[in-house]
């Protein structure tokens, strides 16, 4: 699966469809906090409408659930589990891309 978010002070945006022209979406989809006193920085981010691509079925689907991310070091990516709301766990690396 595959998704296309932003962040801004901490709190997660997406597109909300074809119409949001905003730069980086209007509709919020979760937020992030800094967890702090860990061997490597590490994030939690809690998805609550996030609308993500599936590549087999070629379908958009809007999931929720949980993620612990740890940034790659000299990479801007970070990388961790995301847990769902059904408790299936998930690989989930992100990437930074820059507008």
């Amino acid at each position: 699966m595959s998704a296309l978010y932003r962040v801004e002070k901490l709190v997660l945006y997406q597109h909300d469809g074809p119409k949001d022209t905003e730069k980086g979406g209007s509709r919020k989809i979760g937020k992030s906090d800094v967890i702090k006193n860990t061997q490597k920085p590490t994030t939690e981010v809690e998805f609550t409408d996030f609308l993500v691509h599936n590549r087999e079925t070629q379908l958009h689907q809007k999931i929720s659930g949980k993620a612990r991310l740890f940034k790659v070091p000299k990479e801007q990516k970070a990388e961790g589990v995301f847990v769902d709301s059904e408790g299936w766990k998930w690989d989930m690396v992100i990437t930074r891309h820059r507008e």
